[in-house]
């Protein structure tokens, strides 16, 4: 567990939004969290055609930048291409960051303003969730590993391998290798 959140933490780190970019490489920076997701949807002066390609009900989005906080929801009244499990906490992270940020009337030029701090709330949430689900994948990896009898050495795959570091906080690909290796050992 001790290993799975220090990798964690070095993970989050890499993509956090305000943390420098790693050797200058913005692909060590970018995660789908904030960068593919977040971003187009929530980020202040979209263009009209971004709103309407995004949002089902777009006066929610210009409430947000105008200076109303409102509560949204994916598949509700903006667009998210992830499965309910994600939109689950995909819609907790958003209605907790804005309130945290935001109060309930503000200026435009306060949303910009704030705009860098509700995204890095927002990724934290989720890369918090995601370093939980990492932490049930290395419980459940060691228990494959005890199950068959292999060397306790595999386990260590997972905090030495890049992809590792370079995807647990990227998206929400350790939620579904969490309940995949579930799965394996009740199915074993």
């Amino acid at each position: 567990l001790l290993i799975s959140i220090a990798v964690s933490t070095v993970s989050i780190y890499l993509h956090h939004p305000s943390t420098p970019v790693l050797l200058g490489n913005w692909g060590f920076k970018y995660n789908d969290i904030v960068y593919g997701v977040f971003d187009p949807r929530f980020r202040p002066n979209l263009d009209p055609r971004s709103v309407s390609e995004k949002w089902y009900v777009a006066v929610k989005y210009y409430s947000l930048v105008t200076g109303t906080r409102v509560f949204v929801y994916p598949y509700v009244d903006y667009m998210l291409e992830y499965p309910p499990v994600i939109g689950v906490v995909w819609a907790v992270s958003v209605n907790v960051a804005l309130p945290a940020n935001l109060p309930e009337k503000y200026s435009p030029q306060y949303y910009i303003e704030k705009y860098p701090a509700i995204a890095s709330t927002h990724y934290l949430f989720n890369a918090l969730v995601n370093a939980f689900f990492f932490m049930l994948l290395a419980l459940y990896v060691a228990r494959a590993v005890d199950l068959l009898g292999a060397s306790w050495k595999k386990l260590l795959l997972l905090a030495i391998l890049p992809s590792t570091y370079m995807y647990l906080a990227y998206n929400w690909d350790v939620i579904a290798a969490a309940t995949f290796m579930l799965a394996i050992i009740w199915f074993y």
